[in-house]
């Protein structure tokens, strides 16, 4: 494969991953088309795809390589496959390639658990099916009609990195050896779940190509670094959220220390930890869990 003729097709580059992957890739003078979805609120405006894009290259020091990046405005919740099928092709005749490198690192993170109002319990599975399963969907379609595009009979796609989790293999304990996912294992929310079943739309569809492509998926666990935004801070989130208490039993308001009908998870963890004289809060619930930390940095240096 020519690299002079390959561009990096990169989704989610304004998260946390995301626009480390694309500075990497910049900086080593390697073309990019990112999808950056436009329109998000700074204020009273708006920006426009193409600026939140300029923005993030002077935040990256990599406003020198912006001839490098072709921007598409797309949400990957809210993909239309043949606009998009036209976007990435007229990029790639900017950029000069003919090939494309996948690396889809967007996905919606949140999390939804026992306890949550059941309208946002229900807001929360409906966008991580759209991101993480139908988002996905979309764009190996948008490869397809690519494809079926190409004049020299070709796949476009060369090869994808899909980043997925390793929540997706649900609670399971030990070594956990990195293999195809077992259907038959329970995922504990809907992120978890989305996650495996876009992962299961993956390897459906690579057999099923008349030209096989490489598939790499990554399942980090909690990745963490300088500027986490989406990796503590979403931790922390989850533990504001507001948990409903009303369907609890007399003994565990006791031992939670409880007596209003709703309160703030991590307010819940305090009042029993003080109770029943723990030097932790009991908030993770599995006492056989390891919290597996991953330093952002290891992700960038050996992606």
């Amino acid at each position: 494969m020519d690299e002079r003729e390959t561009a990096f097709l990169v989704t989610g580059v304004t998260g946390f991953l995301g626009r480390r992957m694309l500075r990497k890739l910049l900086r080593e003078r390697l073309p990019v088309i990112a999808l950056v979805r436009g329109g998000r609120a700074i204020g009273t405006q708006r920006l426009s795809a193409q600026a939140r894009a300029a923005d993030l290259l002077a935040e990256l020091g990599c406003a020198e390589h912006s001839a490098l990046l072709q921007v598409i405005d797309a949400d990957i919740a809210d993909l239309v496959v043949d606009a998009l099928s036209d976007q990435i092709t007229e990029a790639m005749h900017h950029l000069g390639a003919k090939r494309l490198i996948v690396v889809n690192i967007a996905a919606s993170l949140k999390m939804d658990f026992d306890g949550q109002a059941p309208a946002r319990r229900e807001a929360t599975r409906l966008l991580n099916q759209r991101t993480n399963v139908e988002g996905l969907e979309n764009l190996i379609r948008t490869f397809d009609q690519l494809d079926d595009r190409a004049v020299d009979g070709r796949p476009v796609v060369a090869s994808i990195v899909h980043f997925s989790t390793c929540y997706a293999h649900g609670r399971r304990t030990g070594v956990i050896e990195e293999s195809a996912l077992n259907e038959d294992v329970r995922a504990e929310n809907s992120y978890e779940q989305s996650k495996r079943e876009g992962e299961f739309r993956l390897s459906r569809w690579q057999p099923a190509r008349p030209h096989r492509i490489p598939v790499t998926i990554i399942r980090p666990s909690i990745v963490t670094g300088e500027g986490t935004r989406d990796g503590f801070l979403a931790w922390l989130n989850i533990l504001s959220e507001t948990v409903q208490l009303d369907g609890l039993p007399g003994w565990a308001r006791w031992i939670l220390g409880v007596t209003e009908s709703s309160a703030r998870l991590i307010d819940v963890g305090a009042k029993a930890a003080r109770r029943l004289r723990l030097p932790c809060l009991p908030l993770l619930g599995n006492p056989e869990g390891v919290l597996d930390l991953i330093d952002v940095e290891d992700v960038e240096r050996y992606s």
